[in-house]
């Protein structure tokens, strides 16, 4: 099982989502972007009390399939804004 993410690892994901969010922001309306992190963030919740329920935590797997998912998410918030 995935152990939790140090302090340290925790603010370079923060700051590298963020950035990202900040080059989309370039490209994409405002409402789309909001529509797309919606859909991700419904995505990964899905997943990860699925996950949590049956395994009572994360494996390797699990992780790339909660991307994975939370990916789709993005891109069917998107699809949904359109």
């Amino acid at each position: 099982m995935a152990e939790a993410a140090s302090a340290t690892s925790l603010i370079i994901a923060l700051a590298s989502g963020a950035l990202l969010i900040g080059l989309w922001s370039i490209w994409l309306p405002l409402f789309a972007l909001i529509s797309g992190l919606v859909g991700l963030l419904i995505g990964h919740a899905l997943m990860r009390l699925f996950f949590e329920r049956k395994l009572g935590g994360y494996t390797g797997d699990t992780l790339g399939a909660v991307q994975q998912a939370s990916e789709i998410g993005f891109y069917l918030g998107v699809l949904a804004w359109l």
